[in-house]
């Protein structure tokens, strides 16, 4: 059987899940671990990712990146990412108007980095299923605009994946509570993860997932509640020593006292207070500061309450869009690690004004449900439908800089809006139609898509050409534009899949880099080999130079197994020589 992953790829933690042989869905291991940190570090010519690497970030915090989701798909210009530069300990520069992180003078995109996130997931994949793996469902939040989405199918295209579908967490996780329940319900998808939040409401009816509507932030997650509690250590240590911490200058010290508070913040999920232990933090006059405080459940609440509330307030936006009251909703799932905090399951139930049991787990029912999805994709037999929203309005830039939207937020796709636009002097020669997405009025402020030029307008009084602008939205997501000539009927047609940060030459290049290590074959080499040696254990009883001989590959490859971390080269030099030991092993 042919697998195909459903991936989770997350801001603080990535997951997978994969159909079985016996047709149940069954978490990755990933390194012993269900949830792999979404974190990679350089060190000199090694890459490591996951658990490694995070334990990196005090070590050698400048080269080890993390968080690297809050900067897909940015502009680097953007209000965004210029709040969220001073988090990050590692050197983000601008590449024209994208993000690339610079790591000992070479320059890293945001997808090359997501796609080593997606290459150790899919070597797992292979070890455990001994097959390679060529397919994904790769899930983002709700609010991902296109050229987001665009980025992270980049990711898997340079991780050697054929990404069958980009879907959205909170619909992800419906579809893994509409097959673990069977039932027909309305249900809200509250989705806080490690740094983006999106509610979705859902009317699940049989086999129909129905995305009523969906609204977010890309920017308000668990990651923001762990800085609220940063910033309540350094204001304290300002105030008790008078020593002003910044990233800038004291990275190692820095990323010391943020893992502090995220294991703080973990530990206030079960208890009412934590001790905040920092042996050795500074030295000053008076000697080496050991750091010792009381984080209470209370000072947290206290803390993270406003962005809590945040939520709620989009909450209630998205249900007076919908002309709803909290008692329509039958029930409310809450997925997103950054769900365990205790104070947003309380302000949760005291909005919808009931308990809510967590029937889900929030950490890996998105990637079950992205691999539900995928599978319901390969199977003709299966009729599961998903209806699914577009979750920004799509438009043109008109006169004066303004945006007019032509496909609202919300449509159900597939959908297509049209409306009529004219010329806005006289003989005008062509017409620029620029492609935006958002909500807001002035054209800056949402994001560029792409455009079309229509040239060769016959000499004409203002307002007299008049010219049809149709946008199609596919069921895959994709928008077509097309702008129809009214005057002699010739049609003008553009494709859109989002604005790719990265040339052509530079995918390329991405997969390529990204196909030196051909550790993503090494497993099933392995396992061939194995598979081999078991019956000429009997064979060669009694031939001792033979066994000496296959005892001596079965070595070998316990010690490629066990190898932590190799370079690109020396992963293709393993490949050389199991192959020859694979040849060798056949002629037995």
């Amino acid at each position: 059987m042919e697998y195909i992953l459903g991936i989770d790829l997350g801001t603080t933690n990535s997951c997978a899940y994969y159909r079985s042989v016996y047709g149940d869905y069954k978490p990755l291991r990933i390194d012993d671990e269900f949830l792999l940190p979404s974190v990679i570090s350089f060190k000199n010519n090694v890459v490591v990712v996951g658990k490694q690497a995070e334990n990196r970030r005090i070590i050698d915090p400048k080269n080890t990146i993390y968080a690297f989701k809050r900067l897909i798909g940015r502009a680097y210009e953007s209000t965004f990412l210029q709040t969220v530069l001073k988090y990050y300990s590692y050197n983000i520069v601008k590449h024209t108007n994208s993000v690339r992180v610079d790591v000992n003078n070479k320059l890293y995109s945001i997808e090359s980095l997501s796609a080593l996130i997606l290459l150790k997931i899919k070597k797992a994949a292979i070890r455990y299923t001994n097959q390679d793996i060529k397919k994904a469902v790769i899930t983002v939040p709700a609010f991902f605009n296109e050229n987001q989405r665009r980025s992270v199918k980049d990711a898997g295209e340079i991780a050697g994946l054929e990404v069958l579908r980009i879907i959205n967490e909170p619909t992800a996780a419906a579809i893994a509570y509409g097959h673990q329940t069977g039932e027909n319900k309305k249900i809200l998808v509250y989705d806080l993860g490690g740094g983006t939040f999106d509610v979705t409401i859902l009317n699940i009816k049989e086999d129909i997932f129905e995305v009523m509507a969906t609204i977010g932030d890309t920017f308000l997650g668990g990651e923001d509640f762990t800085n609220k509690i940063v910033g309540w250590i350094k204001k304290d240590i300002l105030k008790s020593y008078n020593k002003d911490l910044n990233l800038e200058e004291s990275p190692e010290i820095y990323h010391r006292i943020r893992e502090v508070a995220e294991n703080a913040k973990k530990e206030l999920s079960i208890k009412e207070d934590t001790p905040i232990d920092i042996p050795f933090l500074f030295v000053t006059e008076e000697g080496t500061v050991n750091y010792n405080n009381i984080l209470t459940r209370d000072i947290l609440n206290y803390l993270i309450n406003p962005l809590v509330d945040k939520t709620i307030e989009l909450i209630k936006r998205l249900l007076f869009h919908l002309e709803m009251r909290t008692d329509d909703i039958d029930e409310v799932i809450l997925v997103g690690g950054a769900t365990r905090t205790k104070l947003v399951k309380e302000k949760m139930e005291e909005f919808f004004k009931k308990k809510i049991v967590q029937n889900l787990n929030p950490d890996k029912s998105v990637a079950l449900g992205a691999a539900i999805y995928g599978n319901m994709l390969e199977d003709e037999s299966n009729p599961a439908l998903l209806l699914d929203v577009i979750s920004q309005s799509m438009g043109i830039m008109i006169s004066g800089g303004y945006y007019e939207k032509i496909i609202d937020k919300d449509s159900v796709i597939p959908c297509s809006a049209e409306k009529e636009f004219t010329t806005i002097r006289d003989n005008q020669e062509k017409i620029e139609i620029y492609i935006f997405q958002g909500e807001e009025g002035k054209i800056e402020e949402n994001t560029y898509l792409g455009h079309l030029t229509i040239n060769d307008i016959p000499p004409l009084p203002i307002g007299e050409f008049r010219i049809n602008i149709k946008f199609i939205v596919s069921s895959e997501g994709i928008l077509k534009l097309e702008a129809t000539d009214l005057q002699t009927l010739k049609k003008y047609k553009l494709i859109l899949k989002g604005t790719s940060s990265l040339s052509e030459a530079e995918l390329q290049e991405a997969k390529e880099n990204a196909s030196i290590g051909k550790s993503d074959i090494l497993y099933p080499i392995i396992y061939n080999i194995r598979s081999l040696i078991v019956p000429l254990f009997e064979k060669y009883k009694d031939d001792k130079t033979t066994l000496t001989k296959i005892e001596e590959y079965i070595m070998f490859m316990n010690d490629v197994e066990n190898t932590k971390e190799m370079t690109l080269e020396e992963e293709a030099h393993l490949e050389a020589t199991l192959k020859r030991i694979l040849n060798s092993v056949k002629k037995l």
